[in-house]
């Protein structure tokens, strides 16, 4: 608001400047006081010229006011007025009529172009003050209101009466209120601060409208028309209010319609081979006089023929032109045509108005994205939240080129990574935030996707990060826990905690476990290689069932239990671990793992005694996807007996499975109970796991060997728990 202030001074300055060739410029400052008269071509009545630039100061408030014209039609104000419950200041220009009949007028049209102070600390109306009958009756046309209730809090007389369509003045809609004067407003804008700053308006029909329906006596005169800026305060402060051009003509039209186009250029565009763009309109108006009689159109092309229409509409003016191009098949490029509208009887008739319509190739690609926000929200010192995608589809025709991504950081650097998926549109961007050590707050970031040969590459989605405080289970001990918690993205009956579990450590080694609740946590480890693989440390999360021996509840007594994972391993070379569950049953006697991710490790086939089961396929049910397993053994008779589910490898690679997904805990444990295929000391064919089989405990978490003597970082970023019992 203010940059905008200084260039409208600077423009009635230099107005000024020119003007001061034709008079002297005159300054007021007292609290009433003239300059003029003056003859202004720009104003003008039809039995005298004579008009006036005048300031008003009353209300006995503290207040300084200093008024610098140079020509009626353009001067400011320096005002300072203390707060006032009522009006205190009207600086403005004035002309006198000579008691003309307001049926002696075909229009008086005013134009203004003003700056008033739109501030806080302001309070004013900007417009036109309307004397009739000697002064016997008074209305106000105010068309720019700063920091004023519509009709002052009261309800309007009438809302929605359109003036205007004529002798160049728009058509706008006024409500008309009533506070012992009448006077229009320009509902037009926000709830206190509304209007227009320029424009025009036929005011002689506003009037005739008061006169018409009785709010005026029949047969009024005129006596004064004023323009100029009513002011209540600017709570003590100097504001300048600029009247950069004014003018007020009346019968300017000899009576014969004049034909108004606007706009007078209408553009468009559309794909080779693909829909019509959306029509576009253009609106006949009569800046003259008279009626303006129902318009007829002509299309003269430059290019191509028939591939527009145009369909002119209304009783009277304003009339509206609708303007439809068709694609059909165009062939791609630019097409030009002029459209003649022509009016029986108009002064200047036939008016033109010109049509681009470009045709774009059919081979363009154009990038789309979806959504084109996307918001995480995270604890400090917890786990990642989950990953979400963007959607990068092709709008346009031909093939879209695989997406790049740049990250523009508005707050916070490096904790935000995008994977591109896919081989063809659509593509998949998987947005992945980090927490890390970000401090409490709101993290955004712009990324900005482009696609070579795209029309309108690149283009960007947002990422808001949120990462408020919470209270944080710091664990550094061999073995130490945190919770219990009650967790509801842990839907068993059963409460949780997470555990740090070191065994056989080697001479140096650390391990911090941070948790916020069981279902978001991680883990910094250090420990040196182990040349032999020997797994040194669990950290996970544990479901303690509830009893022994018997009471704890059997694997029939549910009839679904399901759980789903994210996690960020680190997959440094150094690193060797493997994550995932570990299922302990008939209390303590059967261990059951379900190894979803191993990162440097090696498969079960390579190192388990026996391979029980290859390629058994689990999911599909419950969102849980189907994933295809292999199920190992180990050789511990007559001890525990130890069966491993793994991921298959297809590669044959030591880094292999997910790092985030679902497993259907029940399927997998029913399918060992229901099946002969595992061995004991005198070969295959005993029960994998006996009937009956009971819940002991179910644990999440990494199985680490070695970091390679490096602080590394594994994250829980969620894991739920879903079962029936």
């Amino acid at each position: 608001m203010r940059i905008t202030r200084i260039f409208s001074l600077l423009v009635t300055l230099t107005i000024l400047a020119w003007s001061s060739l034709a008079h002297s410029t005159c300054t007021t400052s007292t609290s009433s006081g003239t300059c003029g008269p003056y003859s202004d071509s720009s104003i003008t009545e039809s039995n005298g010229n004579n008009t006036y630039v005048e300031q008003d100061v009353w209300g006995g408030v503290t207040w300084s006011q200093t008024l610098t014209e140079t020509t009626p039609s353009s001067w400011y104000v320096s005002a300072n007025i203390a707060a006032s419950t009522s009006r205190v200041s009207y600086p403005y220009t004035y002309q006198l009529f000579n008691s003309e009949a307001v049926s002696s007028f075909t229009n008086i049209v005013g134009t203004f172009n003003e700056t008033s102070d739109h501030s806080s600390s302001t309070e004013e109306q900007v417009g036109f003050d309307i004397y009739l009958n000697s002064w016997g009756n008074e209305i106000q046309i105010q068309h720019d209101m700063v920091n004023t209730p519509q009709c002052g809090n009261t309800t309007p007389v009438r809302t929605g009466i359109q003036f205007g369509g004529s002798y160049g003045v728009p058509v706008a809609s006024w409500d008309l209120c009533h506070n012992g004067l009448y006077y229009w407003q320009l509902p037009k804008g926000g709830t206190n601060t509304y209007g227009e700053s320029s424009g025009s308006v036929d005011l002689i029909a506003m009037i005739k409208y008061l006169e018409t329906n009785g709010y005026l006596p029949g047969s009024s005169t005129m006596t004064e028309v004023s323009y100029g800026f009513i002011i209540d305060t600017t709570s003590a402060t100097t504001k300048t209010f600029t009247l950069s051009s004014y003018s007020l003509i009346n019968n300017a039209s000899s009576g014969s319609p004049t034909i108004s186009l606007s706009p007078t250029s209408l553009s468009f565009s559309a794909t080779q081979g693909g829909g019509n763009p959306s029509a576009k309109n253009v609106t006949v108006s009569n800046s003259g006089g008279g009626t303006l009689a129902s318009p007829t159109t002509q299309i003269n092309y430059s290019q191509g023929s028939g591939w527009l229409s145009v369909n002119c509409t209304g009783s009277s003016a304003p009339y509206t032109c609708s303007t439809q191009p068709t694609t059909g098949s165009l062939a791609a490029g630019t097409y030009n045509a002029t459209v003649q509208v022509s009016c029986t009887g108009a002064t200047n008739t036939p008016q033109s108005y010109t049509v681009a319509f470009t045709v774009n190739p059919v081979s363009s690609p154009t990038i789309s994205l979806s959504p084109t926000s996307l918001s995480f929200s995270a604890t400090v010192g917890g786990g990642n939240p989950s990953s979400q995608n963007v959607t990068v589809s092709n709008s346009g025709g031909g093939t879209l080129a695989t997406p790049t991504t740049a990250i523009v950081y508005h707050s916070g650097t490096g904790w935000l990574s995008v994977q591109v998926q896919g081989s063809q549109a659509p593509f998949t961007l998987v947005t992945q935030p980090t927490t890390g050590s970000l401090a409490a707050g709101t993290y955004t970031a712009t990324v900005n996707v482009s696609s070579t040969g795209a029309t309108n590459s690149p283009q960007p989605y947002t990422v808001t990060f949120t990462v408020s405080s919470g209270s944080v289970c710091t664990i550094t001990t061999a073995t130490g826990t945190c919770g219990p918690y009650s967790d509801t993205s842990i839907s068993l009956t059963y409460q949780s905690q997470t555990q740090n579990d070191v065994w056989s450590p080697p001479s140096s080694w650390s391990q911090t476990l941070y948790t916020t609740n069981p279902g978001s946590w991680y883990a910094v480890a250090n420990f040196p290689a182990d040349p032999s693989g020997a797994v040194h440390t669990y950290p996970s999360m544990t479901i303690q069932y509830c009893c022994s021996g018997s009471q704890n509840p059997t694997l029939d007594s549910y009839s679904y239990m399901y759980s789903s994972f994210s996690t960020t391993p680190d997959t440094a070379s150094t690193t060797v671990t493997d994550a995932g569950y570990d299922n302990w049953m008939n209390n303590w006697a059967n261990e059951v793992m379900f190894q979803t991710q191993l990162i440097n490790d090696s498969r079960c086939t390579d190192y388990f005694l026996h391979t029980v089961a290859s390629s058994v396929s689990f999911g599909g049910t419950n969102g849980i996807p189907v994933n295809t397993w292999n199920l190992c053994q180990s050789a511990n008779y007559p001890g525990t007996v130890e069966l491993v589910w793994q991921l298959t490898d297809p590669s044959d690679s030591k880094n292999f499975g997910i790092s985030s997904g679902g497993v259907d805990i029940y399927a997998m444990l029913k399918w060992l109970e229901n099946s002969t295929a595992c061995y004991s000391s005198s070969g295959p064919g005993t029960a994998c796991l006996p009937a009956g089989s009971t819940f002991t405990q179910t644990t999440y978490g990494w199985e680490i060997t070695g970091t390679g003597s490096l602080s590394k970082t594994f994250t829980v970023n969620s894991l739920t728990f879903t079962a029936s019992h």
